[in-house]
């Protein structure tokens, strides 16, 4: 499996892997932090040509911008042009920059095609996860059962350093996103099957709160052993709505999830909802990992690292996270980021 090396959110990532091994960090690792490596575990250099430049520290918000207001209209870099687009008839060209879906999407939707921006690294963190991260390097530790976390100091980083591909999962689960954020109105959308223009989209509310997320040093077996607690609630379309949603993520075991169904007006324990299993009313393209890349206890599969890759992803699309979007940003068989509405807005920008 990939084990991918946050760069600061950049348009052209680093993947590193490297041979799977089970010695603990050492305080040379952790002396690397902040100097060689950002202080959470990335590669500070540009690469070899320069398209991922190093990283040179946590930008400050463009004047004006405060919690609770558009990103987007607060973006330093808006005003970016791209370097060049990717579409049918030059995706061979950069295929070994492209993971297999984001080809054969270009290869198989009509008009699709990906505007590729400048990198720009401009993602940090807090200097408590900073230091926290730190400590974790020589101090973090994986349960007896080989995959479960037991101990790390929070909230930081697990495995700045990592040596396997089970360090490299907890690094993704347990990264830095405060003690938790709320989305009063969330916007999912899945395009159409082959040979139909009919999307399926539904409106609701989520929150996600994270116990280990408060600001400070805490280690976290002094705290219940969760990852995450989230709730969400379907407004739409008219089967989903009033339809909602509790799921307790553990560290170290299954998770529990409860649904209410309104038409029973029953609450129903799921059993494995998790992982790849299909969420409900999204016909089987939904499924529970989509949202953040892996979802459910890795006891399941064997991760390992086993090289390097640089590839393109999508990141700074502000527009898309507005709760206004309009709906005209929904083409016929994927989305339509070149229509009137989000032209010039860098949406997505890979």
């Amino acid at each position: 499996m990939i084990q991918v090396r946050t760069l600061g959110c950049g348009a052209l990532i680093s993947a590193l892997f490297a041979v799977s091994a089970v010695n603990a960090g050492t305080d040379a690792d952790a002396a690397k932090l902040g100097k060689e490596l950002t202080p959470v575990g990335a590669e500070k250099a540009a690469n070899k040509d320069g398209t991922i430049p190093a990283w040179q520290g946590t930008e400050a918000p463009t004047a004006g911008w405060s919690y609770g207001k558009s990103r987007a209209a607060h973006f330093k870099y808006q005003g970016d042009k791209p370097l060049y687009t990717i579409d049918a008839s030059n995706v061979d060209k950069y295929a070994d920059r492209l993971s297999p879906g984001q080809i054969q999407q270009v290869k198989q939707g009509k008009g699709y095609k990906m505007d590729v921006y400048p990198s720009r690294r401009t993602c940090g963190n807090p200097d408590f996860v900073a230091e926290n991260t730190k400590k974790n390097v020589t101090a973090a530790k994986l349960g007896a059962d080989g995959w479960s976390l037991k101990e790390a100091t929070v909230p930081g980083v697990p495995f700045a350093v990592p040596k396997t591909g089970t360090e490299v999962m907890w690094n993704v689960k347990m990264k830095y996103a405060g003690v938790g954020f709320e989305w009063p109105t969330l916007y999912t959308a899945l395009s159409p099957r082959q040979g139909s223009s009919e999307w399926i989209a539904a409106t609701s509310t989520q929150t996600y709160y994270f116990p280990w997320g408060k600001k400070g040093s805490t280690q976290l077996s002094s705290l219940p052993p969760v990852e995450y607690f989230t709730y969400f609630s379907y407004k739409s379309p008219t089967a989903l709505a009033g339809q909602s949603l509790a799921i307790t993520n553990f560290l170290d075991k299954t998770n529990e999830v409860y649904y209410y169904f309104p038409g029973q007006r029953r609450v129903r324990r799921m059993p494995t909802y998790a992982y790849d299993a299909p969420q409900i009313g999204f016909e089987n393209q939904y499924t529970m990992d989509e949202p953040r890349m892996f979802n459910g206890t890795i006891e399941r599969f064997d991760w390992k690292l086993v090289g390097k890759k640089e590839m393109y992803i999508p990141y700074n699309g502000n527009k898309f996270m507005q709760p206004k979007l309009d709906t005209d940003v929904l083409g016929k068989n994927h989305y339509n980021v070149h229509n009137e509405y989000t032209q010039g807005l860098q949406l997505p920008r890979f």
